[in-house]
């Protein structure tokens, strides 16, 4: 058999080539008719048939058996059955089933073993190729379904093919294609609002291809809007640089919501600027009001100082008068004048007593208060205190006690003011406070480095809700028009600052109906002297 002749111009890659095989080896072999079966999976699939029916082909195969890849002859009642695989790469693709007359003599397979190698190569190819087509479209088919504009590029940057998303975001046709970057930036630049942002990046870029940058652009057409330009290389095994891909990330509501936070920023800071000045403004103000406030609190500590002094004049002539005439100078007195003369003395010495205390207070408040300290007995200031209060006109038929450690410290403090400011005014206060037949007591002791003085009565008490204002200036607890007991609403007050000017605390306790308790404490030792600090007895 002449096996080129019959397979001369033989193209296995034509699209008929399976039947054009066929056809030249049935006429080598004399065959009756040609089947050929296509592998699909694991089983054979007849393909198409040639003089034979597909019944009579399907019976022939059944009756092959086990077949293993191989040429094979199968004898039949009128003549033999050929089997011909394809085989390409260790794979069985098909097989051709030729019916022939008579049993070929020979290796009848040899001469059809080369043409039938070619057509299984082809066969394989075709079905890689149809395999890859198929990728490839089902690829492009999932790229046009994601909303991320993409655009491939081959090693030579050359646009290799582009998605919808793409193609939408540039206003680009369906079956619109490009040789060359060059050439689809001149088509799709003017659809950037600033197309030098873009040139720079892919000028820069061949000269790192695996190290691209990404920048953000800005479209002004079809729509507005920013994009986040993202290039991805691509690299074979090799480590060769192969191509790549830009992605359009859309950033429009990221910058929006970047542009509305600057712009909600500046406002607050303008808010926060017009605020800080408003503050400094009204700081001002307050300001310029304290000045103010200040001028007129030294005009009325000037005021009450002057009137103090000019009331204190006529005043002492008024007392000096009135204790000539109960001494009798000016000759006897008759009972109710020498009781008159005596009213007025006592009442003179109760309004000395008042404006001493608002010149005291004045001085306090203007911080010219001077205290002249020493060495003090408080066991000598307590006798005094007592044997003093025994002839008070608030003290018939109240008791006045006095209780005492066998020992006292000396006491570093203004003896005359800490005498008649502080003790005095507590002492007096509790006989005022007290009805006949109660009692007043004073009670003096060491304790944690500190000297402490308590004045006790059984008066008529203090409300507790009264306790953190009664050492307020002129605060009375019982201010109302119809109270029992008088007074200016100073001596407490006064109290607390001398107290305080010494370095010590003053504190109350009290139940209504049972009595109050004064308690003050004060430093037993001379302050040390400290340059940074003013000695509280020269202040």
């Amino acid at each position: 058999m002449n096996v080129l002749a019959a397979f001369l111009g033989f193209e296995p890659q034509a699209p008929d080539a399976v039947a054009e095989f066929a056809a030249r080896a049935q006429r080598l072999l004399g065959a009756e008719s040609a089947t050929f079966w296509r592998m699909a999976g694991t089983t054979l699939h007849l393909e198409e048939a040639w003089g034979v029916s597909a019944a009579e082909a399907m019976a022939a195969l059944m009756g092959l058996g086990q077949r293993d890849d191989a040429p094979q002859a199968f004898p039949d009642a009128g003549g033999a059955l050929l089997y011909l695989p394809l085989i390409a790469q260790r794979q069985c693709l098909g097989a051709f089933l030729f019916r022939v007359a008579a049993m070929p003599e020979g290796a009848w397979h040899l001469p059809l073993a080369l043409p039938a190698a070619a057509l299984a190569l082809a066969f394989s190819h075709e079905r890689l190729a149809f395999r890859e087509a198929a990728l490839g479209a089902r690829f492009e088919r999932m790229i046009d379904a994601l909303h991320l504009p993409m655009i491939f590029l081959d090693a030579a940057l050359r646009p290799v093919s582009f998605n919808k998303a793409y193609r939408d975001l540039h206003d680009l046709a369906e079956n619109e294609t490009f040789d060359s970057l060059g050439a689809m930036w001149a088509r799709i630049s003017h659809r950037y609002l600033d197309p030098t942002v873009v040139q720079r990046l892919f000028g820069a870029w061949p000269h790192a291809p695996l190290s691209p940058p990404s920048v953000e652009v800005e479209f002004r057409e079809p729509r507005e809007g920013y994009y986040r330009l993202v290039l991805t290389p691509f690299v074979d095994g090799q480590g060769v640089f192969s191509g790549a891909v830009a992605s359009f990330y859309d950033v429009t509501q990221e910058r929006r919501l970047m542009r509305l936070q600057a712009d909600f920023i500046e406002s607050l800071e303008e808010r926060v600027n017009e605020r800080t000045h408003e503050l400094l403004r009204a700081n001002q103000a307050l300001t310029l009001a304290n000045q103010q406030l200040r001028e007129l609190d030294r005009m009325k500590s000037d005021f009450i100082s002057t009137v103090s002094h000019e009331l204190r004049t006529p005043l002492n002539l008024i007392v000096g008068f009135a204790s000539l005439l109960d001494e009798g100078v000016s000759g006897d007195l008759n009972p109710d004048h020498r009781e008159w003369v005596r009213g007025v003395i006592m009442g003179s010495m109760r309004l000395k007593g008042l404006i001493d205390n608002i010149l005291d207070l004045s001085h306090l408040a203007a911080g010219r208060f001077e205290l002249h300290c020493a060495w003090v007995e408080p066991r000598a200031m307590l006798l005094q205190a007592v044997e003093e209060l025994q002839v008070h006109p608030d003290a018939q038929g109240k008791r006045i006690t006095l209780e005492l450690p066998p020992e006292l410290p000396t006491l570093w403090a203004s003896p005359e003011t800490l005498y008649q400011q502080v003790l005095m005014n507590l002492a007096v206060n509790a006989l005022k406070f007290t009805e006949p037949g109660g009692e007043i007591r004073f009670t003096a002791w060491v304790e944690d480095g500190k000297f402490a003085l308590e004045v006790t009565d059984t008066g008529i008490g203090i409300p507790q809700e009264a306790f953190g204002k009664i050492f307020d200036r002129f605060v009375q607890v019982d201010s109302s028009s119809t109270r029992r007991h008088g007074g200016s609403g100073l001596g407490l007050a006064i109290a607390r600052e001398i107290v305080e000017l010494h370095g010590g605390t003053i504190e109350v306790k009290s139940e209504l109906g049972v009595g109050s308790r004064f308690c003050v404490r004060l430093p037993l030792s001379a302050p040390t002297p400290d340059p940074k600090e003013e000695d509280p007895c020269t202040s």
